[in-house]
């Protein structure tokens, strides 16, 4: 249906790797699946497939100058994953309705304080 990614786009590269990355990318296109994105400024990349919207089923904003993410999180579903930065390493899905409901709306809440991006 809709992922929803919060994080930095270059620290999300680093740790799962950018062909990887962009695989992901590719293949939620394929499949139709609409991402919302709230990306963190300083961690833009310049890459055309992280950063255009245009023709793919995307909305990417830039979170509010104040807001940092070091982690990244994914929600998808009842899923939620947390994949943290190279330094620490690690990433780790939960699968709860609940846990998920709160992070949308949470997520939610930094969207509408959140510019549209500008490609």
């Amino acid at each position: 249906d809709e992922t929803l990614f919060i994080g930095a786009m270059n620290q999300a590269a680093e740790a799962v790797g950018e062909k990887y990355l962009k695989g992901w990318i590719k293949r939620q296109d394929e499949k139709q699946i609409k991402t919302r994105a709230i990306r963190v400024k300083s961690g833009e990349v310049e890459d055309i497939i992280y950063n255009s919207s245009i023709g793919y089923l995307r909305n990417v904003r830039l979170a509010p100058e104040d807001f940092t993410s070091p982690s990244h999180i994914i929600i998808y579903g009842d899923n939620v994953a947390t994949i943290t930065t190279g330094r620490e390493n690690f990433g780790v899905v939960i699968t709860s309705r609940d846990y998920a409901i709160t992070l949308k709306n949470c997520f939610n809440q930094v969207w509408k304080n959140s510019k549209d991006y500008i490609n």
